[in-house]
Parts: C-alpha cells; sequence; structure tokens
C-alpha cells in the first residue's frame, strides 16, 4: 500500500514539472514571439527612416546655386565669402552676418516660382521646384561661403544637423559652386594693397650713438650681401604688418633715409593674397607677385627714447 502512494505521488509530481516546463516553454516563446515582432517593427522604422534621410540628401543634392538680381562678371566672388582677402570685398561681406544667407536661401513665406531670384541676389533652384524651407522642420542648417578670386567661384557649404539628434556623425553637407564672377586682376587689388605698420626694436638701436652710426651700419650690412642685409633689418625692426590683401616681399627689402627729417623710409614689393578656395580646400589663399612697391616712413627714435 505504502509503495502504491509512492508510486502515486511521483506521478503527480513528475506530471506537475512536465505541465510547468510546457507552460515555462510557452511563456517563453511567446516573449521570443513578442520580442522578434518588437525588432522587426524598430527595424523597419529605422530603414523607413534611412529611406526618407536618402530621399532628403537626394532632393538637396538636386539643388543648384543660381544668381538672380546679382551681375556676377562685376563683382568678386570674394564679396560674398566669409573672409575675404580682398579689403574692398571686406566692406560688403557676410562675414559675421549669420542671417545674409539665410535670409537669400530660406524664405519667410513661401514664394511663387516666377518670384525666385527676381528679388534676391542668391536662389537654390530645384528640378522638382524644391525650396530649401522644407527642410527646415526636421535640420538646423548653417552656412559658410568661400571664394576662389582666381578662377572667378564661389563656393557655398550648407551644413544639415538634424534638430533630433546631438551626435556630430548624424550631421551632413553640402557644397555648391557658382562660377562667372570677375576674375583676379592686380590693378583693381592694389587699392587694397598697402604696409600697415612697422615696428621699431629700441632695445636694438639703441646700440647706434645717433641716427648717422645707423645708417652707416645699413649701408655695411647692404654691401655685404643679401643675407647680411636681411639679418641687420630682422634685428632692427619687431614686427612688419601689412594690408589683409598683401604680405611683404621679404627679399625686396630696403631702406631709404630722410636725415633731414630724422626718418626712415621703409621700402618693399607686396604680394597679393588671393582667396583661392577648392572644394577640397575651402581656405585655400595663394600669393601672387606684382609690380606694386609700397613704403612707410618711420621717425628714428632718440637714444632717450
Amino acid at each position: 500500500m505504502k509503495n502504491r502512494i509512492i508510486k502515486f505521488g511521483f506521478l503527480i509530481l513528475l506530471t506537475s514539472v512536465i505541465s510547468a516546463s510546457i507552460i515555462g516553454g510557452l511563456v517563453i516563446s511567446k516573449k521570443n514571439i513578442d520580442k522578434k515582432v518588437v525588432d522587426t517593427e524598430n527595424n523597419n522604422n529605422k530603414l523607413e527612416e534611412k529611406k526618407n534621410n536618402y530621399i532628403e540628401k537626394d532632393d538637396i543634392s538636386q539643388f543648384k546655386l543660381e544668381t538672380g538680381k546679382l551681375d556676377k562678371k562685376e563683382v568678386f566672388a570674394s564679396k560674398y565669402a566669409n573672409n575675404p582677402t580682398f579689403i574692398k570685398s571686406s566692406f560688403n561681406t557676410p562675414r559675421g552676418d549669420s542671417s545674409f544667407w539665410k535670409n537669400q536661401l530660406i524664405f519667410s513665406r513661401i514664394l511663387q516660382q516666377s518670384e525666385l531670384n527676381k528679388d534676391k541676389l542668391f536662389g537654390l533652384n530645384h528640378p522638382k521646384n524644391i525650396i530649401l524651407n522644407k527642410f527646415t522642420d526636421k535640420f538646423k542648417i548653417s552656412f559658410n561661403s568661400y571664394a576662389n578670386d582666381l578662377e572667378g567661384i564661389l563656393y557655398l557649404k550648407i551644413t544639415f544637423t538634424p534638430k533630433d539628434s546631438t551626435k556630430l556623425s548624424d550631421q551632413f553637407e553640402y557644397i555648391f559652386s557658382l562660377s562667372g564672377f570677375k576674375k583676379y586682376n592686380e590693378s583693381e587689388f592694389s587699392e587694397g594693397m598697402f604696409i600697415k605698420n612697422i615696428n621699431i626694436n629700441k632695445e636694438n638701436i639703441k646700440q647706434f650713438n645717433n641716427f648717422d652710426a645707423f645708417i652707416d651700419e645699413y649701408n655695411k650690412a647692404n654691401s655685404q650681401g643679401e643675407e647680411k642685409k636681411s639679418e641687420f633689418i630682422n634685428k632692427m625692426f619687431s614686427s612688419f604688418d601689412s594690408s589683409p590683401t598683401a604680405s611683404l616681399d621679404s627679399k625686396s627689402i630696403n631702406l631709404e633715409f630722410d636725415k633731414a627729417n630724422n626718418k626712415i623710409i621703409f621700402k618693399s614689393m607686396l604680394k597679393a593674397l588671393v582667396n583661392a578656395s577648392t572644394e577640397k580646400d575651402l581656405n585655400k589663399i595663394v600669393s601672387k607677385e606684382t609690380s606694386i612697391e609700397a613704403k612707410f616712413e618711420i621717425a628714428y627714435p632718440s637714444n632717450n627714447s
């Protein structure tokens, strides 16, 4: 009798274990199924998001930078660059004005096709008549402009930063170019090329008892060749400053003297600094040799100054 009770109890326990295993398996299976459904939905959402991003980027890539009421043949591209070297361009540039390109390319109201570019200097035209406003809800849009005055090209870099993301990796940009601007010529650039300031090294110049002694030492160095002359000039002058459009040609620097007025006349040929951006190097600047000579007069300091 006792053995039967033990066997019966064992059967009940075994049945309970099997049932629990089956139920547990069903619960785990259901959880796995639910997880797979969620994963599938997430993957679908990500695919849809990628698809939308691809479509948006494809739309953006089809924009074309054009001029509106601006006659680009009459102006240097650097006039509309953030950091122009040409000093006359710097008087009328979007440099520091973040609203310039925003006002040009993002409208406060939706314009009719007939109005696009009509009252603006620049416009972004699109084969599907899409305007940049379409992307302002999802993206923070910023602008930077660059110039190549040698080739007459303006570059506009537009950066799109998703508003719902803090990752820099989600940021993307497009560079648009517009050619046909006025090209560099020495005559116009010369108007902004000059020596801005020359500073004397007063400590080193104190070794001379008077102006005549300074002149004699310079003439001696000059007679010994270019290297000695340059060494003397670099020792006697602490800095040479030129306008943003120019740089001094160090090999051409010479000194002349106005003894009657106790003045040093510092003379140098100038090189033109020209914006020469390319798509791969937007900040590129080159120097061009010119026939422009500039001078700067400095009062010779007394030993007590």
